[in-house]
């Protein structure tokens, strides 16, 4: 029987390092961070918004995919870029945005999937309007412009947004 000893011994030596390494790989182990939805940069200024430009503001419908200001969509994006007031903006692309409506009620994913459009459209600084914005109640209210730097797309892939110049013809393969 001395060899049933020698063999047990090695059996729970062989078990208690299994056990010893499953715990090392265990709490050591990295856990796949959750993809966040959008990263916006930090606010690039404050773009003035008239209260009775809030009907003529772009906002975009993620059922069928389509800019619309009412009920007419829009072909073309490039029209509506802003540019920010001088003491707002820092330089360059900086200075140009396209300020947006969404609803009140507008869900997260509502939110994602009008960011990607802007993003897939090369336009990365977005003044967004809420409906009902009781901050628009005077002549006009300052809105902060934010710039895109990131957003999930349907399949989990992570879209950087990159500027692109606007011309007609990139402004209208945005309300596709």
């Amino acid at each position: 029987m001395p060899n049933s000893r020698k063999v047990r011994r090695a059996a729970l030596v062989s078990v208690a390092l299994l056990l010893i390494g499953a715990n090392v790989w265990w709490f050591t182990r990295e856990n796949p961070a959750p993809v966040a939805d959008f990263e916006l940069g930090v606010p690039l200024g404050h773009a003035r918004i008239a209260s009775r430009d809030d009907e003529d503001l772009p906002r975009y419908d993620p059922g069928s995919a389509v800019w619309r200001v009412g009920s007419v969509p829009l072909s073309d994006l490039a029209g509506r870029i802003r540019t920010l007031a001088p003491s707002s903006a820092t330089s360059g692309d900086a200075a140009r945005f396209l300020a947006i409506t969404m609803a009140a009620n507008a869900s997260p994913d509502n939110m994602r999937r009008t960011l990607l459009a802007l993003a897939r459209a090369g336009i990365c600084n977005v003044a967004v309007v809420q409906d009902g914005d009781p901050s628009l109640a005077g002549d006009d209210a300052a809105v902060p412009v934010h710039h895109i730097v990131a957003v999930r797309a349907d399949d989990g892939a992570r879209v950087a947004c990159v500027p692109r110049p606007q011309s007609a013809a990139a402004a209208s393969s945005a309300s596709r």
